[in-house]
């Protein structure tokens, strides 16, 4: 009996032991998956689509290259600066997954235009942004309050405008849910609004294919999460981040959108103000609202700004 009882120790322990073996086998595979979803040599070679544009925008106006250090990690926030004489404002423009900071042309000069100077940088693990790991906007909202405050610096008597895009409008929100002081207007195009519906859509798809519980592979993704970096994907939803927001705050979405549906309407149900807008296109595809659908956007932004700029 004493064998047998030893011996049943035995398995027990060594299963325990495989079962923590495997789950923080699932736990870093799920964590490399979603924290290097776009790498950043694919951003590299997606802004070549952008580079004509960017350089016809760019030669309109006044530039400078910009190198923001990272006021809670070592590395540096790539970005350049676009004035147009006698624009006393500034925007911060954030890109969106896959993108870099030359990949918003079109929103360049539109604020360039509307009295706005423009701020734009590498969000990271983009372009030529080093630091690793996307994270559904958290550690991102570093860099974006970084930016921020830098602005602010340059033009302290001027307002200053945050705009994201798609995955950059889920980080521009989560920025100024965390400390909203340097920030006088949000504006959120067709923005992500919890990173956690993407990675569950996928977990939920590999359960279909591998029989192992995608709620199973969130929580030792989300246990691996806080260990390796310190937050929780809850931390990622941004329903709950812009109800610390109070300045104003437009949202433009499209019925058309297949990438973020409804995101954009969840985000404007969870501000917990009135000083809102929301503007939606009924056939722009995602993220090209201004590209396919111009008078919305422009018209919303010229709302918008009448209204509280």
């Amino acid at each position: 009996m004493k064998i047998l009882k030893k011996s049943l120790i035995v398995i027990l322990v060594l299963l325990i032991i495989g079962f923590l073996a495997f789950s923080i086998f699932i736990g870093k595979s799920v964590f490399d998956g979603y924290t290097n979803d776009t790498t950043r040599e694919e951003t590299l070679e997606n802004q070549v689509f952008f580079e004509e544009s960017f350089q016809e925008i760019k030669d309109k106006y006044s530039s400078e290259e910009l190198n923001i250090k990272s006021s809670v990690e070592s590395h540096e926030i790539p970005g350049i600066l676009l004035k147009k004489k006698g624009n006393k404002d500034l925007a911060v423009l954030i890109h969106g997954m896959g993108g870099t900071k030359i990949t918003l042309p079109e929103e360049m000069d539109l604020f360039l235009e509307k009295g706005f100077d423009v701020i734009l940088y590498d969000q990271r693990n983009s372009g030529e942004n080093l630091a690793p790991h996307n994270t559904f906007g958290y550690l991102e909202s570093n860099d974006a309050l970084d930016v921020v405050a830098y602005g602010k610096d340059l033009y302290p008597n001027g307002k200053v405008l945050l705009y994201g895009e798609s995955y950059g409008g889920i980080t521009a929100t989560i920025a100024a849910g965390r400390n909203e002081e340097n920030i006088d207007l949000l504006v959120l195009d067709c923005p992500v609004s919890d990173g956690k519906v993407f990675l569950d859509e996928i977990l939920k798809n590999i359960e279909k294919e591998t029989s192992i519980p995608a709620s199973y592979m969130y929580q030792t993704g989300n246990l691996y999460t806080r260990f390796k970096l310190g937050f929780s994907l809850n931390d990622t939803d941004g329903n709950k981040w812009i109800k610390n927001i109070s300045k104003p705050i437009l949202v433009l979405t499209s019925t058309a959108d297949q990438v973020t549906p409804q995101m954009g309407e969840e985000l404007f149900s969870s501000i917990s103000h009135e000083d809102k807008i929301i503007e939606t296109s009924e056939f722009a595809e995602h993220a090209r609202i201004l590209q396919e659908d111009s008078k919305v956007f422009v018209d919303a932004l010229d709302e918008f700004l009448s209204k509280y700029k």
